[in-house]
């Protein structure tokens, strides 16, 4: 049947069902990218698809939230999909002519307009001046029109430009589209910026120059909506995050490039985060590296990214801010672990920084059923304990015990089965890092409590007079339960536990290995997070706090998938 339809009918309908609204393209677009050859293997099934997303989308009470996803709970990348930037470039290069407006697409803004009106209130000491400003927002008036009027009802001097040198640091380029852009320019397309805005062209100009982005020609309008002639509609090619202005060059022809603004789309995905200053932050960043279009990320990255990386920075942003009123910081961890890379990313100073792999299991063995008890639902090493890794610190093995072993029975074990108690290396390995200090801050990465508790005992029995001092992961996350031991996992990678010290040397014991290839996608996940809280942070000038609260309501957003990959 559908054979028999005309090429350029079947064009019409397409063009139809996927560019009625806002919501349609951009949901259609990501359908058609999700299978490429979905509408020629099925092209009815693909139609139907089509449809009921237009329906859905125009459903006025439901249309904002039919497509609204949960942080965790799905593979995001899998679902929204943008075509990569060859395949976009292909068709924009079928025209001569490339129109765009840059702001929400290009450059996004990502400190709000009423933070920047807030903080000139607050380098001013005019008061009332943030809810005047804001009544002007939305005025058709250039910005010094606005503020000769704001200055003649507040009786004061405010100039203009205090609000753009404010602004003009507040944005973040997208390489996506300055990429597409570039490609426009080197295939001998014309470049032009079409701006609505009330700030001065050479404003504009400046930021275009401060992010290299190319362009042939610029107009900036403060009041005009109109469009600009074209050479030639039908090869020119309109590209926004602006529905309202693609719809105007559409009518004229032109050909029509939706690109929604990721964090506009962030505003789509539920997360649980309770702090306004960090859902922001964490929008941007998440939207920005993660569904830009740049390139689709791995289940594991994208888990990592919006899940995982959080409650590391976040607890390693805590141990950094201490660190400023210490002598000096212990962190339990290897020096080249995924914790210690966050630290040194999040920390400015490294002079204080000194890691050292310690372990509850590294002292004193001679404990109790009831001690053993409290450990062993900590460490997740004893989970693995049916499978060997612990038999040959064992006088039996006990992988080869008939049935499951609780943990009660494992605490007996654990108890009296031990080959080698000794632990007389400890005192003299803890009093040689510590190294004379009177106060000791200690870092324990993991979600536990039982590290930092035998520390401090072995610093107890060193000098009773020293301070001592331990921030927790399980402090920090407030959060007990077997649901963290998948992140302790995570945490500790494939790194060996720290089990004995002898007077020269270190013994190990490993736990179950984690595939290095997920290891791998998660790491870099965190340390890319690192890296853009601290970007995002210094370009809005903001110290912004991640909550454990926070931190562990997005971990446990992902706990199931998470549990999918330190179980396999």
């Amino acid at each position: 049947m559908i054979e028999k339809l005309s090429l350029d009918f079947v064009r019409k309908i397409y063009n139809i069902l996927t560019t009625g609204n806002d919501d349609v393209n951009f949901y259609c677009m990501c359908l058609q990218n999700q299978n490429r050859e979905a509408a020629t293997n099925n092209p009815v099934k693909f139609g139907l698809e089509l449809i009921k997303i237009n329906i859905l989308c125009r459903l006025p009470f439901c249309n904002k939230r039919i497509f609204t996803k949960t942080v965790g709970k799905d593979y995001l990348s899998q679902i929204f999909v943008r075509p990569s930037i060859c395949e976009l470039a292909s068709g924009m290069l079928d025209n001569s002519h490339l129109i765009t407006d840059i702001f929400g697409s290009a450059l996004t803004q990502i400190k709000s307009d009423d933070e920047i009106f807030a903080e000139i209130e607050k380098a001013t000491g005019v008061k009332g001046f943030a809810l005047l400003r804001k009544k002007y927002k939305k005025q058709s008036l250039a910005l010094s029109e606005i503020y000769k009027k704001i200055n003649a009802e507040l009786k004061t001097l405010i100039d203009y430009k205090l609000e753009l040198s404010l602004l003009k640091n507040s944005f973040l380029e997208n390489r996506y589209i300055v990429r597409m852009i570039d490609i426009a320019r080197c295939n001998d397309m014309k470049v032009s910026v079409v701006i609505k805005s009330i700030y001065p062209k050479d404003f504009v100009k400046h930021l275009l120059d401060k992010y290299r982005i190319g362009y042939d020609e610029l107009i900036v309008n403060t009041v005009s909506n109109d469009v600009i002639e074209t050479d030639d509609n039908n090869h020119t090619c309109a590209m926004s995050n602006n529905y309202d202005f693609i719809k105007r060059y559409a009518k004229m022809g032109c050909r029509q490039m939706y690109y929604r603004c990721p964090t506009v789309l962030m505003e789509h995905i539920d997360n649980p985060i309770k702090d306004e200053k960090f859902k922001m932050l964490y929008n941007t960043i998440c939207g920005m590296n993660l569904f830009s279009g740049i390139k689709r990320m791995s289940n594991e990255y994208e888990l990592g990214y919006m899940c995982i990386a959080p409650a590391i920075v976040g607890f390693a942003s805590e141990c950094v801010e201490r660190l400023h009123n210490a002598e000096k910081m212990i962190f339990f961890c290897d020096e080249n672990s995924i914790f210690a890379q966050t630290v040194r990313i999040l920390s400015e100073s490294t002079d204080k920084l000194m890691f050292f792999p310690w372990s509850a299991l590294a002292t004193d063995k001679y404990r109790t059923v009831a001690e053993w008890r409290k450990i062993i639902p900590e460490m997740p090493i004893f989970r693995y304990a049916k499978l060997g890794v612990l038999d040959k610190l064992m006088r039996y093995p006990i992988s080869e015990i008939n049935g499951d072993i609780n943990t009660n029975e494992l605490a007996k074990i654990m108890a009296t089965a031990w080959i080698d108690k000794d632990s007389e290396g400890v005192k003299s390995a803890v009093k040689e890092i510590i190294t004379d200090s009177n106060i000791v801050v200690t870092a324990d990465h993991l979600p536990e409590k039982c590290a930092s508790a035998e520390f401090a005992k072995v610093l107890s029995q060193i000098d009773e007079n020293i301070v001592y001092n331990g921030i927790t992961m399980s402090n920090y996350l407030c959060a007990d339960s077997n649901d963290i031991l998948p992140l302790s996992e995570i945490i500790q990678g494939n790194k060996p536990l720290l089990w004995k010290i002898d007077k020269s040397e270190k013994h190990w014991v490993y736990s179950k290995k984690i595939d290095t290839a997920i290891l791998k996608e998660i790491y870099t996940a965190v340390c890319d997070f690192a890296n853009d809280f601290v970007k995002y942070s210094k370009i809005t000038d903001c110290k912004c706090k991640i909550s454990g609260e926070d931190a562990l309501s997005l971990y446990l957003s992902g706990i199931e998938r998470l549990k999918n990959i330190t179980q396999e």
